[in-house]
């Protein structure tokens, strides 16, 4: 039997994951933020306000605990841009279609059950490329697989069944703006996102915006595990000027001053960290506070750094 194709969690996800305050969920929400899109992001045509939004698909019919939507047009002429190009998926594949994925996808949400248990993993691209190049990077896709994958179909959404490291996927057309890349994709999802108004804006000026629900559960890894009494977590990433990383995170809680010192405190005790296959990932200085009701914590990753984190997530990301 195959290892379930696991998710691409994204720079988000797995930023959260090396630095992120953990949190519990008594109440579960989720929408992925405004629907209006920056001035200064260039995106495909609008769409009209119908159905539910992508991440609201995701958590209703795939029952994932953990959203990350990138807005890939930030990227476009950014100063980072060529430092994400390590954790592209199916870089030969799209390359072999005529795919420019910096210029044609518009947004990529990644979404999973938990850090390290990934049985609803997904990601799901909005784009602007014209049938024809997705059904061949479709093909290219089964092709570049190891073993070697096949063409399918779920109902009438033409898709194909990819192989990666032993794990198995399902990567399927929803709808000409629409692809979805699953470990069970089925016929009610595909016709659900067909029907949608597709994936939301982040907030404006962030590149990245995670949500993580329970993550008492869906962050904990190995002996790291989140407080108990944190409410759902919330992280932004923005991209910096010069070429850096600005990440912030907001969780309600409980005990808002306990919390961000039991936190800190796991983060820096000596041995602190975990791994991502056979990498040691040490957790990187973060500095939490109580504000409110809230615990808030920040971290900057400066761009000398960024090659180190491509390097881990290249490693980490099968899809």
């Amino acid at each position: 039997m195959h290892r379930r194709f696991s998710s691409a969690l994204s720079l988000g996800l797995l930023l959260a994951a090396c630095g992120s305050a953990p949190a519990k969920t008594t109440e579960v929400t989720l929408s992925a933020a405004s629907a209006t899109a920056p001035a200064s992001i260039s995106s495909s045509a609008p769409k009209p306000p119908r159905g539910p939004s992508a991440a609201e698909i995701a958590q209703t019919l795939g029952h994932v605990r953990i959203i990350a939507v990138a807005e890939v047009a930030l990227l476009r002429d950014h100063a980072l841009a060529d430092r994400f190009d390590p954790v592209i998926p199916y870089r030969t594949s799209l390359k072999l279609a005529g795919i420019d994925p910096r210029q044609e996808i518009d947004r990529i949400l990644l979404a999973d059950g938990s850090l390290t248990r990934h049985r609803n993993a997904m990601a799901i691209w909005e784009h602007h490329i014209d049938p024809a190049r997705i059904d061949a990077f479709l093909t290219a896709a089964a092709e570049e697989s190891e073993p070697t994958g096949h063409r399918t179909q779920i109902a009438d959404h033409a898709c194909a069944v990819l192989h990666r490291r032993r794990m198995i996927g399902t990567a399927c057309v929803a709808s000409p703006t629409i692809l979805l890349v699953a470990t069970d994709p089925d016929s009610a999802m595909l016709s659900a996102l067909a029907g949608s108004r597709g994936i939301d804006h982040p907030p404006p000026g962030e590149a990245v915006h995670a949500t993580f629900l329970d993550p008492s559960s869906t962050l904990a890894v190995g002996d790291f595990r989140p407080p108990s009494t944190l409410g759902t977590l919330e992280m932004g990433m923005r991209l910096t000027s010069p070429g850096g990383l600005e990440i912030g995170m907001r969780a309600r809680s409980e005990s808002p001053a306990r919390d961000a010192a039991d936190i800190e405190a796991m983060l820096t005790a000596p041995g602190a960290g975990f791994r991502i296959g056979p990498i040691p990932i040490a957790p990187p200085p973060m500095h939490f506070t109580a504000v409110g009701d809230q615990v808030v914590g920040n971290l900057s990753i400066a761009r000398d750094d960024l090659d180190a984190l491509m390097n881990v997530l290249a490693f980490a990301l099968p899809l």
